[in-house]
C-alpha cells in the first residue's frame, strides 16, 4: 500500500494506519524517518502523527542518539493503549496470557481443568489481578485444536470436552467483556509465530506439523497463512495411510498419534506403557517399539512428501513428542522424504517456545491495530 498525501477523511485514516503499521514493524522512529519510509513530506506525516498523539495511540519517547545536528524526537506505539487476552485450549493445560501492544507479557497462568476447577473460575481469577488491566483488554483470541469456520458454526475436535470448554469460554467472555472473541486453530497460530522468528522470517513458504496426541499442520504460502475454503487447510490428521479397518477408514492420526501408538504397543505386548517408557523401548532396540517407530517415520514421510510435491514447499517445521521418539528422527525423516520425492526438503525443529500463545497475541495486535483507526 502506498502512503497517500491527499486530505480526504478516508485517506487520512489510511495514512494513520500506515504509520501505526510501520511503528509496529520497525519500532521507534522520528517523523523524518517515517516520512522517508512512507515516501511522503514531513509536514504531512507530522500532521497525522499529531492526531495519533492526541488519541494517545502513539507516544513521544525521547530523542534519538544522533551525534550530528539537532536530535530528533522518537515516536513509538503506546504499549498500554490496549491489551490482548490470549487463551490456549489446545493441550491438557489451559494457558492464559495478557499482553500489551508490544507483545510483552503482563500476566501468565496455566492450569489443568478438572471436575473441581472450571474455565470460568480460572479466567475470573486470572483477570481480576488488576482492575485497570481488565478494562484495557480490547482483543481476545482463543487457540482451539480443531477447525473453526469464520461464522463459528463448526468446531471439529477429537475430544468433546474441548468443545464444551470452548463454549464455556466464549460464553464467559461475551458476558464479562461484552466482546466476541476470535477463535483460531492452534497450529495456524503457531506457524504465524514461527514465521516471525529470525530463522524463518525470509521463508516465503513453510509447512508446519505438530505431532502429539493429535497430528495437525499449518501452511504459509507467499508469506500468507493459507486456511482454505472452510479454514481446514493443513488437517494432515485426516490423511488415510492404510485401507479399511473394521468399520471405517483409518486416518494417520488414528494410526500414529500418541494415544494410538501406546495402544498398539499394548496390543502387541500386553503391557501398558506411557510415552517415556515407549521412547526408552525404542532407544533400547525393542522389537515392537522399533517397528512402531519405523511406521511413524514412514507414514509421516509419505504425508509430508505429498504436501511438498503438490505445493512445492521446501521448509518443513516439526514440533511435538512424536518427532522426539529418537534423537535421529529428523535425519531419518529427511532421508526417507528425499527418497520419496526428488524435491529436496529441509525438515527442522520449531524454534519458538509457547508459539501458539505468541501467534494468538500477534493476531490480537493486528486486529487491534485495525480497530484503533476507524
Amino acid at each position: 500500500m502506498e502512503y497517500q498525501g491527499r486530505t480526504q477523511s478516508y485517506v487520512k485514516l489510511s495514512n494513520q494506519r500506515l504509520i501505526l503499521g510501520i511503528l509496529f514493524k520497525k519500532g521507534s522512529l522520528s517523523r523524518a524517518d517515517l516520512a522517508k519510509l512512507l515516501n511522503s513530506s514531513k509536514p504531512t506525516v507530522s500532521k497525522n502523527v499529531e492526531s495519533l498523539l492526541e488519541m494517545n495511540m502513539v507516544l513521544e519517547i525521547g530523542k534519538a542518539n544522533s551525534k550530528i545536528g539537532k536530535k530528533a524526537i522518537l515516536i513509538d506505539i503506546n504499549p498500554d493503549y490496549g491489551y490482548i487476552l490470549a487463551i490456549d485450549l489446545s493441550k491438557d493445560k489451559v494457558k492464559m496470557v495478557i499482553s500489551n501492544l508490544k507483545g510483552e507479557w503482563l500476566n501468565y497462568k496455566e492450569t489443568v481443568l478438572n471436575e473441581l476447577v472450571s474455565i470460568e473460575e480460572e479466567l475470573e481469577n486470572f483477570i481480576k489481578f488488576n482492575k485497570k488491566v481488565k478494562t484495557l483488554i480490547q482483543q481476545i483470541v482463543i487457540a482451539y485444536p480443531g477447525v473453526v469456520r469464520d461464522d463459528d458454526t463448526f468446531h471439529l475436535v477429537n475430544f468433546k470436552r474441548k468443545e464444551n470448554i470452548l463454549q464455556s469460554t466464549i460464553k464467559y467472555i461475551e458476558e464479562v467483556f461484552d466482546k466476541k472473541p476470535a477463535i483460531k486453530n492452534d497450529i495456524n497460530l503457531a506457524i504465524i509465530a514461527e514465521k516471525e522468528a529470525d530463522a524463518y522470517k525470509n521463508k516465503k513458504n513453510i509447512y508446519y506439523i505438530s505431532g502429539d496426541v493429535g497430528i495437525g499442520s499449518g501452511i504459509i504460502i507467499n508469506d500468507q497463512l493459507f486456511e482454505g475454503d472452510r479454514n481446514a487447510a493443513g488437517e494432515i490428521g485426516f490423511i488415510m495411510p492404510v485401507g479399511k479397518g473394521k468399520d471405517t477408514y483409518v486416518t494417520i492420526e488414528e494410526r500414529i498419534g500418541m494415544h494410538a501408538l501406546l495402544n498398539r504397543y499394548e496390543l502387541c505386548t500386553d503391557e501398558k506403557v506411557n510415552y517415556d517408557t515407549l521412547k526408552e523401548r525404542i532407544l533400547s532396540g525393542d522389537t515392537v517399539g522399533e517397528r512402531l517407530y519405523q511406521d511413524v517415520v514412514e507414514q509421516l514421510s509419505v504425508a509430508i512428501s505429498s504436501v511438498v510435491a503438490i505445493l512445492d514447499i521446501q521448509t518443513v517445521i516439526v514440533v511435538g513428542r512424536l518427532f522426539k521418539l529418537k534423537v535421529t528422527m529428523i535425519d531419518d525423516l529427511r532421508e526417507r522424504i528425499n527418497q520419496i520425492t526428488p524435491l529436496k526438503t529441509n525438515v527442522e525443529f520449531g524454534t519458538i517456545k509457547d508459539a501458539i500463545l505468541k501467534g494468538a497475541i500477534q493476531i490480537g495486535i493486528k486486529k487491534m491495530m485495525t480497530s484503533m483507526i476507524k
